[in-house]
């Protein structure tokens, strides 16, 4: 047989077979002379490969979806209405009676679907204004309203949780599943699996399904009249522009519908620069993304954080009229009879300070209940715990005498603070210090750096920590942080931990797993190798919080005894100010002598071994901080942090905002700086404390020492500063 007839025997046999492994074995034959001879073996490996082929072809075959409807009439009327699918097809989620503000709200987001405009919608907590709008969404897309939604939140994982709920609605609905068969056939024959996706077929014609996390499409089944449907999600900071899908048909379909739900934080309600830059995305971005083939339908679930943030704003109506803002609070009017809540509120006062069941003060409202009641109007009187309370008043009136402010602010939609009320002394702001990067990556020491200080605040739950690389001159690098356990997210709060301490070791003692926590962690930091080139590096000091006294004990032994105990202090920070001793004089007004600026090391309390604890102006050193955040990047006295994006920085930003400095002045005129919580400490402040001990334990090592008082201050100076940072930033 000649090579070309050779070569084309070839071409058909693994034709036949489709087999790329034997394509290779009739080549290697050819070029050693031993000619096309067909094993048994080679034939029924073939045969097998095309067996398994073609099984997996025919599983992905999805087939046409059920002719009909599980119940037509059912349908017709969840098509025509969105207040009747929101009660027929979730009654799970609403069980409880819809208001007539709710009546009102669902036909009003109703008409904007169809007609398009905007809707802001900011009600009480857990007034249902996000459950309400999901599933709106999704009955716009299935009755073929619209076709391509984009949901957007304040960040990308809170974007993400988002999408996870629209998915769970979609895969555990089975009265949506049987009534809009032929819309969800693609996306329910999935399973929740993405992997799936990609072979998913009808008849041999690929349905083009996608299962994602940041995207869902309802794909194409060809003779199947439906609306091929999209619905993304993401960060409101994050690229928006320039969206579109094209659908199987080949044509181009672009957002027609936005959900922009708790589009702030806590750090950027309390940000002037924050607010306006995310309401001129919101206004600008979100709005234009239908492009100019249809008007887009656009909707804000908003949370009132501070008085004149973004939610407050979108739902004024003389400041964002085309939002046409709902701004509806729990109790619209208060009950008329203040003198019986009055004796209610001394009742449950007492029954609180007695560690009493509120038995009392709940038979007193419901022997009143009439008279309580008289004149209250309420948004939502349905919605209350039966077993705790007589009504959904008595609940309200609960909350409000637990915590007024967090009242006013999350169900009455008016809080006490006002947004925006930055101090003069440093305009700080959370998405500007997260983009505040060096080109350095994470636990890589830039060049210059000579010493390394760590820092581990301690809670209840979780060990946060931060790492910080620092030039002589006083130029620091956060080249490291995190929390252990760890979470497995940049963004994240005590109340949505994905792993705590309890988790890691079971349930024992708070000072207990916080020593076994501590004992990890410390060895994992301490061992950590850091490099700049070829060069290593390792923690110089470490300083643990030692503040807690539940765990003070346990944090001066893991010093005291861990194998790393040369390079181990416990660290714990006190506010002083012009009245307060001065920040030396500790333990019977002896100076001790300590090298660094507004700390001081000393022994550990009478009873107690251990290694020498360093103590710290907290005023002094955040001042010192918030300067270095303040001054430009280039600066040789500046704060930056490793290289990576705007979002993953986030936390650490808000961190950085959750306190304010106020200029204060005491009884003889001295001024000084102090530092309090921002919006009642609800701002995680874990990264701004580890970085304040961080910068304190490097004073200790020799770092500002050229810029120090005792450098640039005359001989016999008596000068004092308090509060205020001496170090000649700039």
């Amino acid at each position: 047989m000649t090579d070309r007839a050779q070569l084309l025997a070839l071409l058909d046999e693994v034709e036949e077979h489709d087999d790329l492994a034997l394509l290779e074995s009739r080549i290697a034959q050819i070029e050693a002379g031993t000619g096309l001879v067909v094993s048994r073996a080679d034939k029924m490996r073939a045969a097998s490969s095309n067996a398994q082929k073609a099984a997996t072809r025919c599983s992905q075959d999805i087939g046409l979806p059920p002719d009909g409807l599980a119940d037509p009439e059912r349908r017709r009327q969840s098509d025509e209405s969105l207040l009747f699918h929101l009660k027929t097809y979730h009654r799970e989620t609403f069980r409880c009676e819809f208001s007539p503000d709710h009546v009102r709200i669902i036909g009003q987001i109703q008409r904007t679907i169809e007609d398009g405009g905007c809707k802001a919608i900011a009600l009480m907590r857990s007034g249902g204004k996000s459950s309400i709008l999901v599933r709106a969404i999704i009955w716009a897309v299935l009755t073929r309203r619209r076709r391509f939604v984009s949901m957007f939140s304040a960040t990308a994982d809170e974007a993400k949780k988002q999408m996870t709920n629209l998915r769970k609605v979609l895969l555990t609905n089975p009265m949506i599943q049987a009534d809009y068969a032929h819309e969800l056939h693609a996306l329910i024959s999935l399973g929740g699996r993405s992997t799936l996706a990609e072979g998913q077929h009808v008849n041999g014609k690929k349905t083009n399904v996608v299962w994602q996390k940041g995207m869902i499409a309802s794909g194409h089944v060809d003779g199947v009249l439906t609306n091929e449907f999209v619905i993304t999600c993401g960060s409101l900071l994050g690229g928006m522009r320039g969206q579109q899908y094209l659908a199987t048909t080949g044509e181009t379909i672009r957002p027609d519908l936005v959900l922009v739900d708790d589009p702030q934080t806590r750090a950027s309600a309390a940000s002037k620069n924050a607010t306006k830059k995310r309401l001129d995305i919101v206004n600008g971005d979100c709005l234009k993304l239908a492009g100019g083939e249809r008007k887009v339908a656009a909707f804000a679930a908003v949370t009132i954080i501070r008085r004149g943030d973004l939610a407050d704003q979108m739902v004024d109506r003389s400041k964002s009229r085309h939002w046409r803002g709902e701004k509806i609070p729990a109790i619209k009017t208060f009950p008329s009879n203040t003198g019986l809540w009055n004796e209610f509120e001394e009742l449950y006062g007492f029954e609180l300070d007695a560690d009493l069941p509120h038995d009392k003060s709940t038979k007193f409202v419901a022997e009143n209940f009439k008279a309580m009641h008289e004149d209250a109007e309420l948004f939502w009187t349905d919605n209350f715990d039966r077993s705790l309370f007589q009504s959904a008043l008595h609940g309200l009136m609960v909350q409000k005498l637990d915590d007024a402010d967090s009242f006013n602010a999350e169900f009455q939609l008016s809080p006490t603070v006002a947004g925006g009320d930055e101090s003069q002394l440093f305009v700080l702001d959370a998405e500007a210090i997260a983009r505040r990067v060096s080109p350095f990556k994470r636990r890589e020491v830039p060049e210059g750096c000579e010493i390394l200080t760590a820092f581990i605040d301690v809670q209840n739950e979780f060990l946060p920590y931060v790492v910080m690389a620092f030039t002589m001159t006083g130029r620091g690098y956060v080249i490291d942080y995190g929390a252990f356990p760890d979470q497995m997210t940049p963004y994240f709060t005590k109340q949505s931990l994905t792993k705590t301490l309890t988790d890691e070791f079971g349930e024992i003692s708070i000072a207990d797993r916080v020593a076994m926590g501590l004992d990890e962690l410390v060895n994992d930091l301490m061992t950590q190798e850091y490099y700049c080139g070829d060069r290593v590096y390792s923690i110089d000091k470490a300083g643990i919080d030692v503040g807690w006294k539940l765990v003070s004990h346990e944090v001066r032994r893991i010093c005291r005894e861990s194998v790393h105990r040369a390079r181990l202090h416990p660290q714990q920070g006190k506010a002083y100010n012009a009245k307060s001793q001065h920040w030396q004089r500790i333990k019977g007004g002896k100076t001790r002598k300590t090298r660094g600026l507004n700390c001081a090391f000393y022994n550990p309390p009478k009873g107690q071994r251990g290694n020498q604890e360093l103590l710290i102006d907290t005023n002094f050193w955040k001042t010192s901080f918030a300067e270095s955040l303040s001054i430009p990047e280039s600066s040789n006295r500046a704060v930056v942090l490793y290289n990576d994006t705007p979002s993953s920085h986030l936390m650490f930003g808000e961190s950085c905002v959750s306190e304010k400095p106020i200029q204060k002045k005491d009884a003889d005129g001295n001024q000084f700086i102090a530092w309090e919580a921002v919006n009642s400490g609800q701002i995680e402040n874990d990264y701004w404390d580890g970085a304040v001990g961080c910068m304190a334990l490097a004073s200790t090592l020799g770092v500002f020492e050229k810029n120090s008082p005792k450098a640039t201050a005359s001989k016999g100076s008596k000068k004092r500063s308090y509060g205020a940072s001496p170090l000649n930033i700039g």
